[in-house]
């Protein structure tokens, strides 16, 4: 499979969704994919798939004419993904006071149930709210592929990491429409529900 978007230059760009392109051509049985420079390294958390990364329309000529010559990088391995899973910026330990919200938010947390928070402003609900997904359990690799999927498509993954490597914290604005709570448009996007995904959405 050949996938990237081609600069007027003859340069080949970044492009979104490189996780779940990759993915698809090894379902179909595909074995080598030719990707963006800049998205090999995202490439390679799909096993089974050769990832080749291409700088150029010439580079790409070049491997063509050379096939014997490529050199791929094979799938992220279990050590190096675990490099890949950082931890946290916030931590729950940080919470001072507020026993009954914390006690609160621990049972939500072990449960995985949903928790009403109602109060004044400044009281900490989103202080809390935005340190739950720290207790959360840790993500597996299966969960952090297929929640990375997710982030690849919206161009949300962070910059020079192949994998989101934690939980999701999602708080938008109380005005968000329905399209952008649950996805849609033209094209489609994935909306603010899919983006917490396995995390929280506040």
């Amino acid at each position: 499979m050949v996938i990237g978007e081609l600069g007027l230059d003859g340069s080949v760009k970044h492009v979104s969704g490189v996780l779940a392109l990759v993915t698809a051509a090894r379902d179909k049985g595909l074995v080598r994919c030719f990707l963006p420079q800049v998205n090999a390294i995202e490439g390679t958390v799909i096993e089974g798939v050769e990832i080749v990364g291409v700088e150029s329309l010439g580079h790409m000529a070049w491997l063509l004419e050379h096939p014997s010559d490529i050199k791929g990088i094979r799938g992220m391995d279990e050590n190096a993904w675990r490099q890949e899973n950082r931890g946290w910026d916030l931590d729950f330990r940080e919470v001072s006071g507020q026993l009954v919200l914390k006690r609160a938010a621990e049972v939500a947390a072990a449960g995985m149930h949903g928790l009403l928070l109602n109060g004044s402003a400044g009281t900490g609900k989103t202080m809390v709210a935005s340190r739950i997904p720290t207790i959360l359990p840790a993500l597996t690799r299966e969960e952090d592929i297929e929640i990375s999927k997710t982030y690849s498509i919206c161009g949300l993954l962070p910059p020079g990491r192949p994998l989101l490597s934690r939980r999701p914290f999602r708080s938008p604005h109380h005005t968000i429409t329905p399209q952008g709570l649950t996805g849609g448009g033209m094209p489609a996007r994935p909306g603010e529900l899919s983006l917490a995904s396995g995390g929280v959405l506040f």
